[in-house]
């Protein structure tokens, strides 16, 4: 059977058109300013799990940088279809300079208040803290010779007739943490261990322009699908946490030429406006402001939510279901493609998405053109993108 990552999953599930030519075909976008929602989610990610690893700000702001300057092209131009020709993409530049400036800025207002690490509410969790020591080495020859699996500890290695083994991954911990299991593989964001309620949480990091409703966020599958893994490899998930984060951070205070404050702080928080308020500044007190601003004013949970759902039986046994389910439409979709069928479109315009395969839709699937002209302007085979930025 079939292995598939979350992505593969939704992608067919959403539009069978769009899974032909991204998974069979191999193509995707080329690197554009239509992406930016990948690309600020794959910095931001980056920035997250190395302050997880380090606790370092400064470092976490750097891994985000690294990946942003990973997207750098010299010389990138497209069509200029006003004037013939080719152009400068501007559009791309100027979305590498919002993104190196918004992204960092994201990491350092919302991470040193993220309740995780040492002395806060949640914890890291290591391999084998989750799914056990699987993997052993000699305590006397240090693992120079075999690895030994299993939950046990080994007799008498077979290198130096030692006895007495350890765990190799007894503090790797659980963050950016790669599986492949059965019929799925993936990247698993976070695993914590809530030391109030002593039990373990799979987590996955979202930095989006506005918060769904929740009861969307708790329909998401994908969560309950790598925890479902996880329980699999013996770990004992009961729940899973969505980790929501504005990419929009609270504005820091306006004032006005009189150096009150103005009536325009509206998307920020007090604790923002008190943080960012010239030293010395005196006119009013906290409360003088909160009063001046009324409703103006957001709070903190206006930026960052954390939606937590239960995992059980039920959410396991439907997300197993749902993955077979694709699966099977996934063989059965090659073997039509093989014997020449097409595969259907999400045709209408209500339900249609626009994804990035909509110029190949509206033009050469459409109008019957040869897509090869499109599909050199704006797309590249799949295998090109980097791994960071693969789903």
């Amino acid at each position: 059977m079939e292995s598939i990552s979350w992505s593969q999953q939704t992608t067919f599930a959403d539009c069978e058109r769009k899974w032909e030519l991204n998974y069979v075909a191999g193509l995707e976008l080329q690197p554009s300013s239509e992406k930016k929602a990948l690309y600020r989610g794959s910095a931001f990610h980056a920035g997250v799990a190395e302050y997880l690893k380090t606790g370092d700000i400064n470092k976490a702001i750097l891994s985000a940088k690294d990946i942003l300057q990973e997207l750098y092209i010299p010389n990138k131009t497209v069509k200029d279809y006003d004037n013939g020709g080719r152009k400068a993409d501007t559009d791309y530049y100027d979305m590498l300079e919002e993104l190196r400036t918004d992204v960092p800025d994201a990491l350092e207002y919302y991470l040193p208040n993220l309740p995780v690490g040492e002395g806060k509410r949640y914890r890291i969790a290591t391999v084998c803290d989750v799914i056990g020591c699987h993997e052993k080495i000699c305590d006397e020859c240090g693992g120079s010779g075999e690895v030994y699996v299993g939950d046990e500890d080994f007799d008498t290695c077979e290198d130096c007739e030692g006895i007495g083994s350890s765990c190799i991954r007894h503090d790797e911990l659980m963050i950016e943490y790669e599986f492949n299991l059965g019929n799925v593989h993936g990247f698993i964001d976070a695993v914590l261990y809530d030391t109030e309620l002593s039990r373990y949480i799979i987590v996955d990091w979202k930095l989006r322009t506005s918060f769904p409703y929740t009861f969307k966020v708790e329909l998401d599958g994908q969560l309950q699908l790598y925890a479902t893994v996880l329980n699999d490899m013996g770990a004992g998930i009961k729940s899973a946490i969505m980790w929501q984060f504005k990419a929009g951070i609270p504005k820091p205070v306006k004032l006005n030429k009189d150096n009150s404050i103005s009536l325009n702080n509206k998307s920020t928080t007090i604790e923002r406006i008190m943080s960012t308020l010239p030293y010395g500044w005196d006119l009013m007190t906290k409360d003088e402001i909160l009063e001046h601003l009324g409703d103006r004013l957001k709070t903190h949970a206006d930026f960052e939510e954390a939606v937590e759902v239960p995992v059980n039986e039920f959410s396991m046994n439907i997300a197993k279901a749902n993955t077979n389910a694709v699966i099977r439409r996934i063989a059965t979709a090659r073997r039509e493609l093989e014997e020449g069928v097409q595969l259907p479109a999400k045709v209408s315009s209500f339900h249609c998405n626009f994804c990035d395969f909509s110029r190949l839709c509206a033009t050469a699937f459409t109008h019957g053109v040869n897509p090869d002209e499109i599909i050199e302007e704006y797309y590249q085979p799949r295998e090109e993108r980097p791994m960071k930025f693969r789903a």
